[in-house]
């Protein structure tokens, strides 16, 4: 019964509480700004596609490179690399093809005014 994009700012601000409290609470709990990284308005909008929508390249190169930068995987700790290169890229298309179905329908969606 809302415009998608008002939902959406409030579930990004919900959720950013609930990670900032479960930081908090678990010293072994981090909270990455992934989100903050791709939307800051210093970045003008260069990690988005034309569409405005979808995350660009550059995006996702800049954001994981921040992570590998700060969080190097040899100091993940119980981090077990994926055993199959086929098995991981077919889960990960699998959620992002989801993802991108689920966003679409959103998106086209009647607004209420």
């Amino acid at each position: 019964d809302r415009h998608v994009l008002a939902a959406t700012m409030e579930s990004k601000a919900v959720l950013r509480v609930a990670a900032a409290e479960l930081r908090r609470r678990h010293r072994n709990v981090d909270y990455f700004p992934s989100f903050e990284i791709v939307q800051h308005p210093a970045a003008r909008s260069q990690f988005f596609d034309a569409n405005l929508r979808s995350v660009s390249a550059l995006g996702v190169r800049t954001v994981m490179d921040c992570f590998l930068r700060h969080h190097p995987p040899s100091q993940a700790v119980g981090f077990e690399p994926p055993t199959g290169a086929a098995s991981t890229e077919f889960s990960t298309q699998t959620s992002i093809e989801q993802a991108l179905v689920c966003e679409e329908e959103l998106l086209n969606r009647p607004t209420d005014g």
